[in-house]
């Protein structure tokens, strides 16, 4: 559980009617986990997992570690919509301290085994829910960001 992020967003979707505006701005509260990856070199480098929706068409994004009333301002540095997940980058070594990163598996879950979902519930506490996958799914791309600039 000490893996676990809360994450804000503020959004503004674009009008596809008028091109040149944008819709009104709104904003929006997920969870996420801190995870460790290769970086570009292949050094460990702490990221952020979270849904693709909860920061589609970000004008910025911060997060906040359980326990801690401090945001602290993210990257986007991918999103997936097909697969609904976002990959975020928080710079700001304060943010990852007691924070312990999840090792991904490199195998999905079987169907009916066992799993274990955490998530923000409120402000400061993690909901735990125990559960059986009942669907799986392998989804093949990634695409970039969409931010204000895009």
């Amino acid at each position: 559980m000490a893996g676990v992020v809360k994450v804000y967003a503020s959004h503004a979707e674009p009008s596809f009617n008028l091109p040149w505006q944008r819709k009104r701005q709104f904003a929006s509260t997920s969870s996420g986990f801190a995870v460790s990856i290769p970086d570009e070199n292949g050094a460990p480098a702490k990221r952020i997992l979270t849904n693709a929706h909860s920061v589609d068409y970000f004008n910025q994004v911060k997060c906040r570690r359980r326990g801690s009333d401090v945001k602290h301002v993210a990257r986007v540095l991918a999103i997936g919509v097909e697969c609904d997940l976002a990959l975020l980058a928080v710079d700001d070594s304060e943010f990852w301290e007691g924070i312990q990163p999840v090792t991904l598996s490199r195998t999905l879950p079987r169907l009916q085994e066992k799993v274990r979902i955490f998530f923000f519930l409120d402000f400061f506490f993690v909901s735990i829910i125990n559960t059986h996958i009942k669907q799986n799914k392998s989804f093949p791309r990634i695409e970039k960001q969409r931010s204000k600039s895009s």
